[in-house]
């Protein structure tokens, strides 16, 4: 069995399940036994379904409010009470908007990540929020104070500073997204400054599947285009060391 998408969540569902066959079987386990990040998304995926049998009646029928993202942050890092815990994982069993944002923010692996949520409104993009240790270049400040207001140019850009494990080297990484002439559609660059030959930045969709993938031998590199609306991921790695991680969450208003 060849896998088409380098991380097979729908796959290793089923497997939990024991919804596969012998041979399917035998191959997503040697796929696991090299793969570092499935056997964590197994293991997660293990870990929620014992917590739901833990859930009362009321919890299964409980309709609260959707947590903020600084909950679900820590939610994910295992810092909230478990009374706390309960209450998100009944909320997550029926929230899809929530359960989505958790596993997004479950792929934010690098030491430094950011989060941000975008709207596209008139051919423009303008900021929702930000969460995480990347900063608004001082070209957006007014972006980050009036979030609903777009600037002129219409992009929106944000830096973090990336450090090489071994070289000690220091860049600073900026990915910028732009609304695009057709309706409802973005596309994304990403800035390295001074740029790391060795350094590779990937692009993901929501379900894990690799868009894009290139060298941050340039300064500045286009990384996709013609984006819907919805969940993306950018890994910045040195070989399997990922360095950096920001989820862009594109809305449509």
């Amino acid at each position: 069995m060849a896998f088409l998408n380098a991380h097979p969540r729908e796959d290793l569902l089923r497997y939990v399940d024991g919804d596969v066959g012998e041979d399917e079987k035998r191959s997503l386990e040697k796929h696991l036994a090299s793969c570092s990040e499935c056997r964590t998304y197994l293991s997660s995926v293990k870990t929620f379904n014992e917590g739901l049998g833990e859930l009362t009646e009321e919890e299964f029928t409980s309709q609260e409010p959707c947590p903020d993202s600084w909950t679900l942050v820590s939610y994910e890092a295992g810092k909230v009470d478990e009374e706390t815990a309960r209450h998100l994982r009944a909320h997550l069993l029926f929230c899809n908007d929530c359960r989505e944002e958790f596993y997004a923010l479950r792929r934010l692996r690098g030491p430094s990540w950011t989060k941000l949520v975008l709207n596209l409104v008139r051919g423009a993009v303008e900021l929702v929020s930000i969460s995480g240790s990347g900063v608004f270049e001082p070209a957006y400040a007014a972006a980050e104070l009036r979030a609903e207001v777009a600037p002129p140019s219409g992009a929106l850009g944000v830096e973090d500073a990336v450090v090489d494990p071994e070289t000690k080297a220091t860049s600073t990484v900026r990915v910028k997204v732009e609304a695009e002439p057709k309706p409802s559609t973005a596309s994304m660059l990403i800035e390295v400054e001074p740029p790391q030959p060795n350094w590779r930045a990937y692009l993901y969709d929501a379900e894990e599947q690799e868009l894009e993938s290139m060298p941050l031998s340039a300064k500045e590199s286009p990384i996709g285009s013609k984006l819907l609306a919805g969940t993306y991921t950018i890994h910045v790695q040195k070989g399997l060391d990922v360095l950096a991680s920001f989820a862009i969450e594109i809305r449509n208003t």
